[in-house]
């Protein structure tokens, strides 16, 4: 078998992987392009083979996508979008509608320097196709099991502070979660594992650092968080990890985490803890980027250790 074969297969493998069986899906496109080419390079000198290489590889991987895009068959239609606006009470937008700047705010990034890497902030290389400012769960419900029907990418952004843009891809449903700030404050959680209860807050992704402190603070607490006010208290800072200038003592952000809700791709609303769905809280803290769930709300723990500290005139330590 030739390099022009084995890479044919392996192409077409990939795009085969994925659980898509519409006939004009771009991965079943993309095998008969591959077997036709291969064909005709077939008995071919090397010359011609390397070109067919070259342009089977141009051909093949720009169908073997392995989601739906504008240019497919497969992308919903005009009415399905309406659809998910109906459904979503007007949160969905696009370049061309919605309100004016309901697509700007939810495009923009905190931290455009990510463009050296990922294309410029506001080109078409790096901006979804359509936008969904979610202000309830039931929102993400909606965007996620459309997202999920049509096979189209999902991109997730809280607050927009990635600096490798992971929070914005071309041609994807983004759903932007800013618009859910609620916040909870628990003076006695019981988190159902056995252990004692302690106090609690429970922050969505729209809420930020700046606020959260606040309201700790004047409760007489702190928690380990970001230095950056307008980062998201329950997005891809504490799902990546967090680090912190308590982190010495106190640990990672992703280690102070009592519960994460989560809506899964099949709609279905999950309460992780460490002792209820064990494995997807462990695996929720740390890999921020698979986005096989969307993170609806998160529970925090403040640590007291920091405020008693301070009010009998001490320095806290760092480690």
């Amino acid at each position: 078998m030739n390099g022009q074969a084995i890479a044919c297969r392996r192409l077409s493998s990939a795009a085969g992987s994925k659980p898509r069986t519409h006939a004009t899906h771009p991965a079943g496109v993309a095998h008969n392009v591959c077997g036709v080419l291969q064909g005709q390079m077939a008995n071919k000198p090397i010359l011609w083979i390397t070109r067919g290489i070259i342009l089977r590889a141009i051909i093949c991987h720009t169908l073997a996508t392995p989601w739906c895009i504008p240019s497919s068959p497969c992308w919903p239609t005009a009415i399905d979008w309406h659809h998910l606006n109906s459904t979503t009470k007007g949160a969905l937008s696009s370049a061309d509608t919605g309100p004016r700047n309901l697509f700007k705010n939810a495009t923009a990034m905190e931290y455009p320097n990510w463009r050296f890497t990922a294309g410029h902030r506001g080109s078409p290389s790096a901006l979804p196709a359509y936008a969904v400012t979610a202000n309830s769960t039931t929102d993400v419900i909606a965007a996620l099991a459309f997202a999920s029907r049509f096979h189209i990418r999902l991109s997730i952004k809280s607050s927009g502070h990635s600096y490798t843009g992971t929070s914005t891809a071309k041609d994807s449903l983004l759903l932007y979660t800013h618009g859910m700030s609620h916040i909870k404050w628990d003076d006695q959680f019981d988190d159902g594992c056995g252990s004692a209860a302690e106090p609690a807050v429970t922050v969505e992704p729209g809420v930020s650092y700046g606020s959260l402190y606040k309201i700790a603070d004047d409760r007489g607490y702190i928690l380990t968080g970001g230095g950056s006010s307008t980062v998201s208290a329950a997005g891809g800072y504490v799902l990546g990890g967090g680090h912190s200038v308590l982190s010495r003592s106190l640990g990672l952000a992703a280690d102070n985490v009592l519960r994460i809700q989560i809506v899964l791709p099949n709609a279905t609303v999950v309460q992780t803890t460490r002792c209820n769905h064990r494995d997807l809280f462990w695996a929720l803290r740390g890999v921020p980027s698979l986005y096989y769930y969307v993170v609806t709300s998160i529970l925090l723990p403040p640590d007291r250790f920091w405020a008693l500290h301070r009010e009998v005139g001490g320095e806290a330590p760092l480690g």
